[in-house]
């Protein structure tokens, strides 16, 4: 063997190990780029969905009243089955235009707004909500307060679970 090719060869081999060394800790790099950015993105769309859900049980236009009174952390499925054929008006309100969303209430499980989720970012979010249509009347708010809403047995009004998903 040549001086000259001794050279040569580990020139060449440590040229490979830098060429593989930069290469890592680019991947490195660039998974850590990414795992920032779907931390964020999620925490954003947790922040959305949230809001959502806030303005859609304090929301004039869907919560149970009677007469004058309104009630807050509510929904009026009544109300909120018209806004359900349009689901872009509903979408803007609660400030969800750039999102896919799904809102239903459980149980029994009736959609009102289901649209196709992607696969991937998708944020779900539970709440008890207080659910009443437009035939509650004083009486029933009534019964269902001096008992418990828990075990509230007014059939125009009752605690049930508000799902809201948000997908980008």
């Amino acid at each position: 063997m040549h001086k000259g090719q001794i050279f040569s060869t580990d020139f060449l081999f440590a040229m490979v190990l830098i060429i593989l060394g930069i290469g890592l800790l680019l991947g490195s790099f660039e998974l850590n780029s990414y795992n920032t950015k779907e931390i964020a993105l999620r925490a954003e769309m947790k922040e959305k969905a949230e809001t959502a859900a806030i303005v859609l049980t304090n929301n004039i236009d869907y919560d149970c009243n009677i007469g004058t009174t309104e009630i807050a952390y509510s929904i009026n499925t009544d109300k909120l089955n018209i806004e359900k054929t349009n689901t872009k008006k509903l979408k803007e309100k609660l400030g969800l235009q750039d999102y896919n969303i799904n809102i239903y209430i459980d149980p029994p499980l009736t959609a009102y707004v289901s649209e196709v989720l992607p696969n991937v970012n998708i944020i779900g979010i539970d709440l008890n909500v207080l659910v009443c249509t437009n035939a509650m009347t004083q009486t029933d708010l009534n019964r269902c307060i001096s008992t418990s809403l828990a075990t509230c047995q007014a059939p125009k009004i009752q605690l049930q679970k508000l799902t809201i998903k948000v997908a980008k």
